[in-house]
């Protein structure tokens, strides 16, 4: 699934930043942000939540303490199981897990978008561009979700739309 060097760059230009400073820790495989006075930050949610309080977002991070830690567990998840999984088998369960979760919800956190859904978005794109269109309707919560939240101002520039519905061709002309 997606990287979290670009994750964070297509972030960032999704949030107005003009250019970041993104770097991976080899050692440790850790983004680091280098800010002014030449500190570095370090890891995937502490950069992407910086980034969207510098852009004065912070309706991304959630509005009460509950959504807040919320979105903080969505990036958890991303990046200890999504980022991870090695095999066919481990994105097919990981697509059901969340599609399931997703049966009731209009997004991950809250009734709104937040950092939780334009990062988990950022990470499946490429998997979801994979799906047959059959895969896609058997994962309907999920391809909704993945739908709207491709649609939303801003995010459709940066990263090519996934088609979720075929084209009819009809047989006989409808006279």
């Amino acid at each position: 699934m997606a990287g979290m060097k670009t994750d964070i760059e297509v972030l960032a230009a999704y949030l107005g930043h003009s250019s970041v400073d993104v770097d991976i820790d080899d050692k440790q495989k850790v983004p680091l942000l280098g800010v002014d006075g030449g500190f570095k930050l370090r890891g995937f949610g502490t950069i992407c939540k910086y980034l969207a309080k510098q852009a004065k977002r912070l309706d991304l991070l959630g509005n009460q303490p509950e959504a807040q830690a919320a979105v903080s567990q969505w990036l958890e998840y991303r990046i200890t199981q999504v980022d991870r999984c090695g095999t066919d088998k481990d994105k097919q369960c990981i697509l059901e897990d969340i599609n399931r979760f997703l049966q009731k919800r209009v997004y991950l956190v809250e009734y709104q978008p937040t950092l939780a859904d334009l990062l988990l978005y950022y990470s499946l794109h490429s998997v979801m561009t994979e799906l047959t269109f059959l895969e896609k309707q058997k994962l309907m919560h999920l391809s909704r979700w993945f739908n709207q939240v491709q649609h939303l101002p801003g995010i459709y520039q940066t990263l090519p739309v996934v088609p979720f519905q075929r084209n009819r061709i009809y047989g006989h002309s409808a006279h």
